[in-house]
């Protein structure tokens, strides 16, 4: 008896899992039995992720309560737009580099390790240093979502 794993890509860099077991049986009859074993679903993704300018995880982790992305802006740049949002609040971490956002009129320096939150309807603009780039983490989730966290939602074995 051998068993095996299958992975099938799906649409828009899904996968599919299955755990094949077959059995060959060769009798005189020359019967051929397969079973398929079920399906096993990791209740993990991973991705690799690239050198891109601007890379959302939604679609390569297939989030179901977040938008991800990480951003790069090389020196002297702006993301094009200012924007808000409906609903969900805006998470950025500054991972590299320097810059500014404007918040609402207010301008905001930027450097490695600061964290801002910004709530849905608060208008945005962000923009590299003229001498470094910037390198950050967004995350957006609806507003008010959080219901549990940390040791309040864990379950531990």
């Amino acid at each position: 008896m051998t068993h095996s794993f299958l992975s099938v890509q799906l649409q828009k860099g899904a996968h599919l899992f299955l755990y094949v077991s077959h059995t060959i049986l060769i009798p005189s009859n020359q019967k051929l039995q397969i079973n398929y074993g079920g399906t096993i679903m990791a209740n993990y993704t991973k991705t690799t992720i690239g050198k891109e300018n601007r890379i959302e995880l939604h679609e390569k982790l297939s989030l179901t309560g977040a938008e991800i992305s990480i951003n790069e802006l090389p020196a002297g740049a702006n993301v094009p737009f200012v924007h808000s949002h409906k609903e969900n609040e805006e998470i950025y971490g500054i991972l590299s580099g320097n810059g500014k956002a404007i918040i609402d009129g207010e301008e905001i320096s930027l450097s490695t390790g600061d964290w801002l939150k910004i709530a849905p309807a608060a208008k945005r603009q962000f923009f590299a240093s003229d001498i470094s780039g910037i390198t950050y983490i967004c995350i957006q989730v609806k507003e008010n979502s959080l219901e549990h966290f940390t040791a309040e939602d864990a379950v531990i074995d």
